[in-house]
């Protein structure tokens, strides 16, 4: 005895979905994606800014606390004089921190730019202090909003950091 269910009903045992239907999926996926790629890289770009600040900032301030702790001059100074390559602390001689190198840079896409340079670098005495006053700029190409940086650096070795437009 054969069972009626199973000619009246055959839809129940073949689920799934038709081509059309997942072309209108693909096609609407692909419209989002459209979308979301351009606001993902300007977020991308904005991030590294930022994160370049803060970098920044930290390693600055790193370097001034040792020297205060150490009673020793401690040096921040760009790596092959670019500073777009990174930067590293020297404490006397010995380098204690390096942010970067020169076969990966760490502004991928922007510029950071300044006044401090290998022969004329930050230098924080045994007070903390500068040994000259002068800025940092980090500048993002294609970065949105207020997220173009400026560290100045005055002679008490004090950070100030001013946003300005993106450029």
């Amino acid at each position: 005895m054969k069972s009626d269910f199973m000619f009246t009903h055959p839809k129940r045992f073949y689920q799934g979905f038709t081509l059309i239907e997942l072309m209108i999926v693909i096609a609407i996926a692909a419209i989002l994606m459209s979308t979301a790629v351009p606001a993902m890289k300007t977020f991308t770009l904005n991030k590294q800014a930022s994160s370049l600040l803060r970098e920044l900032q930290q390693d600055i301030v790193y370097a001034r606390n040792q020297a205060i702790s150490s009673s020793e001059n401690v040096t921040l100074r760009p790596l092959a004089n670019n500073w777009d390559n990174g930067w590293e602390i020297l404490q006397d001689t010995t380098v204690i921190l390096t942010r970067g190198s020169t076969n990966s840079p760490i502004a991928e896409t922007g510029t950071i730019s300044s006044g401090y340079t290998l022969t004329n670098p930050l230098i924080f005495d045994r007070r903390g202090r500068s040994s000259t006053s002068d800025s940092i700029k980090i500048d993002v190409a294609g970065c949105t909003g207020n997220r173009e940086y400026t560290l100045s650096i005055n002679n008490i070795g004090q950070v100030i950091v001013v946003t300005s437009t993106c450029s």
